[in-house]
């Protein structure tokens, strides 16, 4: 079967750059300066008309982020006393970034179609080969392989404390989403023997493994297992699962807030890693009823970056909990919404308009996604939702071209 990637004649080196650039963790300067210029180049990208994704599918993407800043708006107005305007104009910039997101993602899908998803992997790959690099400089590749093969001869819980974390793990961003786009990858590669895309798994799969993270790999293999029933999948299975979903999460935060969440994980030995410090900070900024509006989308990562060293005593980027951290935010009945916008709305709406594999393929990153959610800060990663936009549109659109 003729190769779909590596008979790709011109390969954008310069959206690759770009892209790994906006990933590297070496550049403090990089979290808005680059992201700004691709979405600067996107916005330049010439792009025909595409049957792949078009106008409608990008404005109901982005529809959750417009609610957000109404929702901001609204919050202020009634007169929150922690809603001063640095809060506000974070919560703007913040919906605004998501959108540039989204619409990065769009162009480049309508441009490369399957391609997109490609040069994505290709960009976090080639950011992580700085890391890399480093730690075989600073430690040896001996020392390397040994945090490749730790997992195998020690276990899952036996990988903590090897000399090469230190560098890494500090890509978190390609480390949280390695492991779905492994996943992704051995489903293209089962349809198409494409050497390309087995050059491409191979590599997704050592990355995931390297310094790898446990939850990530746990949604991983909860995707694998989906993919595997993917058959079954229809619009009930959309509707009793995002339901039972936003229980669970409901749930869980009601865990948090009454402390049995960390009196379970004294009882079972669990070490939360800090965050049974950092969580229980935000008790006051919340309420467990449905007449909580919230405090404003953006304030939980703008709190922190103004109090995180002298509450906390150490530079914290984020809750490492988007579930509490959207419900401080959006309140309970945004919280609903917002989360029911993913799980709900857009793959039934997907389903009607563009077929079961969309839809089902925004639904399984969406699953993985809110896996993720449970412990770390997956939101605020670039990568991480471009991955979540992408996918969907061209993993499906590859896998119904090869039926």
């Amino acid at each position: 079967m003729t190769s779909f990637v590596t008979n790709r004649r011109q390969y954008p080196f310069f959206t690759v750059i770009l892209l790994a650039v906006s990933f590297t963790n070496l550049l403090n300067w990089n979290a808005f300066i680059v992201p700004f210029i691709l979405f600067i180049y996107s916005y330049h990208l010439k792009t025909n008309d595409s049957h792949i994704i078009d106008k409608a599918d990008f404005k109901k993407l982005i529809g959750v982020y417009i609610l957000c800043f109404f929702h901001l708006g609204v919050v202020y107005l009634i007169g929150s006393k922690t809603l001063s305007l640095q809060y506000v104009s974070r919560g703007i910039s913040t919906c605004l970034f998501a959108i540039g997101q989204i619409y990065l993602c769009y162009k480049l899908t309508r441009k490369y179609g399957f391609f997109a998803f490609v040069l994505l992997i290709d960009a976090l790959m080639l950011s992580y080969s700085v890391n890399f690099v480093n730690a075989v400089v600073q430690f040896g590749f001996s020392q390397v392989t040994i945090a490749f093969f730790s997992v195998f001869h020690s276990g899952f819980g036996g990988t903590e404390g090897l000399k090469t974390d230190a560098v890494l793990e500090q890509a978190h961003a390609t480390l949280l989403i390695m492991p779905l786009a492994a996943v992704l990858y051995y489903f293209v590669y089962f349809k198409n023997k494409d050497r390309g895309i087995l050059v491409r798994l191979m590599i997704a799969v050592i990355i995931s493994l390297l310094a790898y993270k446990r939850i990530a790999v746990g949604a991983a293999i909860v995707i694998w297992i989906l993919f595997l029933l993917k058959y079954i999948y229809n619009k009930t299975v959309v509707v009793v699962c995002g339901i039972v979903a936003l229980l669970l999460c409901l749930t869980y935060i009601w865990l948090i807030k009454s402390g049995v969440f960390y009196e379970i994980a004294i009882l079972y030995d669990i070490n939360l890693m800090f965050r049974d410090i950092l969580w229980p900070a935000f008790d006051k900024y919340y309420d467990i009823d449905i007449s909580f509006i919230g405090q404003g989308y953006g304030f939980v990562g703008k709190y922190l970056a103004l109090h995180n060293r002298l509450v906390f005593g150490n530079n914290i980027g984020g809750l490492h909990n988007d579930i509490l951290k959207i419900y401080i935010e959006l309140g309970f009945v945004g919280f609903l919404l917002y989360f029911s916008y993913f799980l709900l709305y857009i793959p039934l709406c997907l389903y009607k308009k563009r077929g079961v594999m969309v839809s089902f393929v925004f639904w399984i990153c969406q699953v993985y996604l809110m896996i993720l959610y449970l412990t770390d800060n997956s939101m605020i990663y670039a990568s991480n939702q471009y991955v979540a936009y992408i996918a969907p549109f061209t993993i499906s659109y590859y896998l119904m071209k090869q039926n």
